[in-house]
């Protein structure tokens, strides 16, 4: 269960688009850090990375979780908002809906009763039309 240096290369650039960050840690800082601030052990084999994310969540989860179906990432630890996770949480955050696809809907939740109301000015106008030439004609 290992990325290779190309696909590594290739994660980082992804995760660049997200605004996030791909880091290798030294396992010993990393088991120092993780007791330090969980006061838990952790027992760690082979190397160890960190993704820091500014940008969507959602996303970076959907690259991570793309990288642990193909069986070449495990992780043990995920931090979330301040709440501490033991990574099994990415797939279930993978599949949310994307920031840009979840305003989307805001928006269109927002218009539709504007959309609705000219819709509805509209046809009344149209129809006191119908009715001017009606009324036009009998004359």
């Amino acid at each position: 269960m290992k990325l290779t240096a190309n696909e590594t290369v290739e994660l980082k650039r992804s995760l660049k688009n997200y605004d996030a960050v791909y880091t290798v840690i030294k396992n010993t800082l990393f088991r120092i850090a993780v007791q330090n601030t969980l006061n838990k052990e952790i027992d760690l084999k082979g190397p160890i990375s960190a993704v820091t994310v500014k940008g969507d969540i959602v996303e970076v989860a959907k690259e991570l979780a793309k990288l642990k179906k193909e069986e070449k990432a495990n992780f043990i630890l995920m931090i979330l908002d301040g709440n501490v996770d033991d990574g099994t949480k990415i797939d279930q955050i993978s599949k949310l809906e994307s920031k840009e696809q979840l305003l989307g809907k805001l928006m269109y939740l927002l218009n539709y009763p504007t959309a609705g109301l000219a819709r509805a000015l509209a046809n009344n106008i149209q129809k006191l039309l119908y009715a001017l030439n009606a009324v036009k004609d009998l004359k």
